[in-house]
């Protein structure tokens, strides 16, 4: 049992260092991260809090890096909607989902303040694109709901718009509830609200 409990701490203590080690890429140090955490970090919520810059641009680059990575492939299929689980979904499973959910139960204080509102809206905004298959955007609605959870009192309109996008004849617009110190970007278009087209 020891001997178990000791090799445990040494891929324990391998993962953390791969993920600290930033000549690695981030989808390496991405998975050395999931790695750590599923061999049982001795103090988990100190080493996010420690580590949570760190954890969430290595998060971010990977998730970027991948999206890039699989929206420029050529595909027969459109992005896993059918047969079987493709690489997208199988990554995402395996290793977005995780962080980005840890990053949710581990920091939610930081969330409320609204911390990298931006980042996470626009990776959210991916999560749920209708592109995607169900599976990816099914745990991408999941997401939506914890992260606004985190927010509580402190939610946006426009992560309402969001969420309100995905509820059948839910209003389309929102009357806004309060000035809100995070300036959003109204003419940017999202995958969920596609620009309209200029008048003739």
């Amino acid at each position: 049992m020891s001997r178990n409990r000791a090799s445990s701490n040494l891929d324990r203590d391998i993962a953390i260092k791969k993920f600290l080690d930033g000549s690695k890429d981030s989808v390496k140090r991405l998975k050395a991260l999931k790695q750590a955490y599923e061999k049982g970090f001795e103090n988990e919520q100190e080493f996010y809090e420690q580590h949570y810059s760190l954890i969430f641009y290595v998060f971010y680059d990977a998730f970027l890096s991948f999206e890039l990575h699989s929206n420029t492939r050529v595909s027969r299929q459109r992005r896993g909607l059918e047969g079987a689980v493709s690489e997208k979904d199988d990554f995402f499973l395996n290793t977005i989902h995780f962080t980005f959910e840890s990053i949710l139960f581990m920091l939610p204080q930081k969330l409320h303040n609204r911390w990298q509102y931006h980042g996470i809206h626009g990776i959210i905004l991916q999560l749920i694109h209708e592109d995607n298959s169900k599976l990816i955007r099914k745990r991408g609605i999941k997401l939506l709901v914890l992260w606004m959870l985190c927010l509580q009192e402190n939610t946006t309109d426009k992560v309402l718009e969001t969420f309100g996008t995905l509820i059948p004849y839910f209003p389309p617009t929102l009357t806004p509830r309060h000035s809100s110190p995070v300036s959003d970007v109204s003419d940017t278009p999202s995958p969920l609200q596609p620009r309209p087209s200029p008048p003739p």
